[in-house]
């Protein structure tokens, strides 16, 4: 008797919106891009050098069809003079010149989608003082289009939030609690009007307490791996901060191992009011508590608010090792049917728990189902993450029919997860 299964993955259609071309189209209108604005540390910047920061200016073609013609770009330098100092990063992806006056670019085509135009770095000018600001302007020409400008707002000087890292314990029980204690500096030369603080946390980790001047989000997406299962608390903290000062907060923040904890981690951040990242849905609670800060060191000098010149100092990150187990339990199957017949089956596993599993940085598999197909059955279709092997597990080119297959569980496998292969 022979028999025919047909491996079957649950899926989901998702409707996608065709955009429609009109009848007469005119020239297409392609939109140029890049950051609202920069700070510049004042030269010579730290360590005695000056400090570069890059700014990137992208095209964004949403036509959806290429445009086959040579374009030019060109950005005018004259308004940075005795403000910064500009020059081509090492790499462009486009035919860049640069001069004292301008930069100029061309490209003989424009493909669908977003792609960059010229990447700059930028440093303050030997000369230029702490507030000076210049328009650094991209601006596009090519015959039958049509290019929208873009604009850089250039500053010496600005704020630079600076978060300090925590002292935490790595490894953990279920239920250990710890204090998350949070100090930042802004160690550039302006104030910042309002800050936000941003703790995000895995699955398996969780903030105890609760203020009413902060927002709660989950964001359960698969879509990117380092978000999946994350929740992220943004808290709204008022006030000015100085230059030169440090802060910390006047009310506790404390972590909690929940019972599913396993390998979990941790961000928090600062930034200034507006430059916070966006959240999904958001959930607030009342207490009548609020989240204060204290200021811990006298302040140096303030300002108007302006771009951080450091974002990349903003965010500390730390990993949990979650003392746990997680048990995944292959599903027994029993099939029966006759010889020619196609049968359907669960062929999966489901996890016992009591911890979940994720590898959220590195996006690989937690585990594989290995599923041996009996003698006399032939596979005639295969899911998405599942590939036909040899009997013995070593490569095949040939999908169908294979002997054996092996199926990816995912980066993440929750702790009450089941995972079925549907079979038919």
């Amino acid at each position: 008797m022979r028999k025919r299964i047909s491996l079957l993955a649950a899926c989901g259609l998702v409707a996608l919106g065709l955009s429609t071309t009109p009848a007469h189209a005119a020239d297409p209108v392609f939109t140029l891009a890049g950051p609202a604005g920069i700070g510049l540390r004042p030269h010579p910047g730290q360590g005695g050098e000056p400090q570069k920061t890059s700014v990137e200016f992208r095209l964004v073609n949403d036509s959806g069809k290429a445009f086959d013609r040579q374009s030019s770009f060109t950005i005018d330098l004259s308004p940075l003079k005795g403000v910064a100092d500009v020059t081509l990063a090492r790499q462009q992806g486009s035919a860049c010149t640069l001069t004292a006056a301008a930069v100029t670019c061309k490209r003989p085509a424009l493909w669908a989608g977003e792609t960059t135009v010229v990447d700059l770095d930028v440093r303050a000018a030997k000369d230029g003082k702490a507030g000076a600001t210049a328009d650094l302007t991209v601006t596009g020409t090519a015959d039958g289009a049509t290019f929208k400008s873009a604009t850089t707002k250039v500053r010496v000087g600005g704020p630079d939030l600076v978060m300090e890292p925590a002292r935490l314990k790595a490894e953990q029980k279920p239920g250990d609690k710890q204090a998350l204690p949070i100090v930042f500096a802004n160690e550039g030369t302006e104030s910042v009007h309002g800050v936000v603080l941003e703790v995000r946390t895995t699955h398996g980790i969780g903030l105890v307490e609760q203020y009413d001047n902060c927002s709660y989000s989950e964001d359960a997406s698969e879509d990117r791996p380092w978000n999946t299962g994350w929740t992220t608390v943004q808290c709204l903290l008022e006030g000015e901060y100085e230059a030169g000062a440090v802060y910390g907060l006047d009310g506790p923040l404390t972590l909690k191992a929940a019972p599913h904890a396993f390998l979990d981690a941790l961000t928090y951040a600062v930034y200034a009011n507006g430059d916070q990242p966006k959240t999904g849905k958001v959930g607030r609670h009342a207490n009548g508590k609020k989240l204060t800060v204290q200021k811990r060191a006298p302040k140096a000098s303030a300002s108007v608010r302006s771009a951080d010149l450091d974002p990349w100092n903003n965010l500390q990150e730390f990993d949990f090792a979650t003392k746990n187990t997680a048990d995944l339990v292959a599903a027994p199957v029993s099939l029966k049917g006759k010889a020619g017949e196609t049968v359907k089956a669960d062929l999966g596993f489901r996890n016992k728990g009591p911890a979940w599993i994720a590898h959220l940085r590195s996006d690989e598999d937690v585990a594989r189902t290995d599923i041996v197909i009996p003698a006399g059955a032939r596979v005639t279709k295969v899911p998405a993450g599942c590939k036909g092997v040899n009997a013995d597990g070593s490569h095949r080119e040939q999908v169908l029919g294979a002997p054996r297959y092996f199926c990816s569980t995912g980066h993440v496998v929750g702790e009450r997860r089941r995972s079925p292969t549907r079979s038919s």
